[in-house]
């Protein structure tokens, strides 16, 4: 897909998720200035959050699908991490809100029951989980691990909604420790989630190895290559989301030059079409090189 094409998508994901998060903000907030609530005042600032990282990934947006220049030669693709990391923190944010809320529970489990809440926690967790779809699906659409993050931590929020709606009703069918339960037991899993984004983005900050399906594919594409005798050195790593890979060939010495080259355009084609490799690099050498060299 095209950088402009990549960033009209990005830019209308991030206009959704603010407009989303504010509103959802102010339904769940404006009416605990009149029917008290610490857990639907806990959600209502988890929503202020997402409001405040909806403005930040609209910013990344800007930066991480912008296109090729002379100050970033291969694009500014390294910066989506970045925006992921916020992302984990603010999925890790709710995590805490939540299990907070259930401490207070169990410290205190008196409870305010109003079928408005009823209703503003199932609205919520219908339009989050529309919110994750969607999210989910425009990720996939421009491969923006970004907002594949964004949609799980929408996921996170369907939970915890879900997790609170339950709670207010067993509390109101007598069962006032089940929302506190149910808090703890939810908290652990949003912590998780946020972790495995973390851990994934920070794998690719930090030049983690491509996982072993990706080796495997160009081992399987090198091996069924007739030309190709034997092949050593090859790396694969993450650079930002996307994966280098370079390997040294050994090719017949018969081989003249043009079929080298359109051997290697070739090989490159088919090896960029593995995982999220987006750039490849292949020291080509004719049988016996090493040893002549000795």
């Amino acid at each position: 897909m095209e950088k402009s094409k990549r960033r009209e998508v990005g830019r209308r994901v991030s206009i959704v998720l603010l407009a989303i998060n504010l509103i959802l903000f102010l339904i769940k907030w404006i009416p605990t200035l009149f029917f008290p609530s610490v857990s639907l005042e806990a959600d209502a600032f988890n929503s202020l959050g997402d409001f405040g990282y909806s403005i930040l990934f609209l910013l990344g947006v800007e930066v991480f699908l912008r296109p090729k220049d002379y100050s970033h030669p291969h694009g500014h693709e390294r910066f989506e991490p970045f925006v992921s990391l916020i992302i984990a923190g603010a999925i890790a944010v709710t995590g805490f809100l939540v299990i907070r809320e259930a401490v207070l529970s169990l410290m205190d489990p008196s409870y305010t029951f109003s079928i408005f809440f009823v209703a503003v926690l199932l609205t919520s967790a219908i339009v989050k989980y529309w919110l994750s779809t969607y999210l989910k699906d425009r990720g996939q659409e421009i491969d923006s691990t970004a907002i594949e993050s964004s949609s799980k931590d929408a996921k996170v929020d369907v939970i915890a909604s879900f997790s609170a709606l339950i709670g207010v009703l067993g509390a109101y069918s007598g069962y006032l420790y089940l929302d506190a339960v149910l808090g703890i037991v939810v908290s652990g899993w949003i912590f998780k989630t946020a972790f495995s984004i973390g851990r994934k983005n920070f794998q690719f900050l930090t030049g983690a190895a491509a996982p072993q399906e990706v080796i495997q594919d160009i081992r399987d594409i090198l091996e069924n290559e007739k030309d190709v005798l034997s092949y050593h050195d090859l790396e694969a790593h993450y650079v930002g989301p996307e994966i280098h890979l370079s390997v040294s060939i050994h090719l017949p010495e018969e081989m003249s030059f043009e079929k080298v080259h359109d051997f290697e355009d070739g090989l490159k084609e088919k090896l960029v079409q593995v995982g999220d490799i987006e750039s490849v690099y292949l020291h080509l050498e004719p049988k016996n090189f090493e040893k002549r060299e000795e």
